[in-house]
């Protein structure tokens, strides 16, 4: 897969399953695979928590711009490109997009044709997709069974001093482990990091964290949180609850740069 050795039929085998189980998803109407994320992020619980996680991207990019002029990034995990559109739009990023998901990337392409979107195994390397001067990737991790690895590979699309901006829920917090206790809701996740875990995992990978936002406080009741995410008070409330309870944020995004 770009490295040089040819393919085994077990790991044929492996991409094909994984393409049929992807296709099984959107077929069924599973909402993880086939609901829009463009009117997810238009909701009043959800608004509020894309317009700061706007506020930590664009500090992050602008600092980039500073040094380089100008910025290409590649969108690891991009989903219907709801980021992908923000960072070609409002920071005039050259953006690639990549996604395993086919009908995500269909939406992608008719609403950006100017951007290039590419289906790919996130979990594999693909030297066909070049180098950039920043990654991002954000909700994808916790999905990947070998997360070192995928830390690793995500290296191999960066040029020298490259920049990871990299998202994922704070699931392994006492708050998160109650509520999914609690409801045994459905879930693809494979890994519940809490921050320690994850920094670690960043840092053996090779990269140092530069700065660390965390997200707003997550009551343990999913309720709660987007009844009080839907307001200007209550959104402002689970923010000072996540600068005197940090490890029980919702959330964390992280600033990292290669060694």
């Amino acid at each position: 897969m770009g490295n040089g050795k040819s393919i085994s039929n077990d790991e044929r085998n492996m991409v094909d399953y994984n393409k049929n189980h992807i296709r099984k998803k959107i077929e069924s109407g599973n909402p993880w695979y086939t609901d829009s994320q463009f009117e997810w992020a238009r909701e009043e619980s959800i608004r509020r928590i894309y317009d700061q996680r706007f506020l930590f991207f664009y500090k992050i990019v602008k600092r980039e711009i500073a040094e380089r002029e100008e910025i290409t990034l590649l969108d690891y995990g991009c989903g219907d490109g709801y980021w992908s559109l923000f960072f070609s739009s409002f920071l005039l990023c050259e953006v690639t997009g990549v996604d395993f998901n086919p009908l995500r990337l269909d939406r992608c392409r008719k609403i950006m044709p100017n951007i290039k979107f590419i289906e790919t195994d996130l979990t594999k390397p693909n030297a066909k997709l070049g180098k950039y001067d920043a990654v991002f990737c954000s909700q994808v991790i916790e999905h990947i069974e070998d997360d070192i690895f995928f830390l690793k590979n995500i290296r191999n699309y960066l040029k020298e001093y490259g920049v990871l901006i990299l998202g994922t829920p704070n699931e392994g917090s006492l708050l998160h482990r109650f509520r999914n206790y609690i409801t045994k809701g459905e879930t693809d996740h494979v890994h519940f990091y809490k921050e320690k875990e994850i920094r670690n995992k960043i840092e053996n990978a090779g990269f140092v964290i530069k700065d660390i936002y965390r997200e707003i406080f997550f009551p343990g009741i999913d309720k709660i949180y987007y009844g009080l995410t839907s307001t200007d008070f209550g959104f402002k409330i689970l923010e000072l609850f996540a600068i005197l309870f940090p490890s029980q944020c919702s959330d964390y995004y992280f600033d990292c740069k290669m060694r």
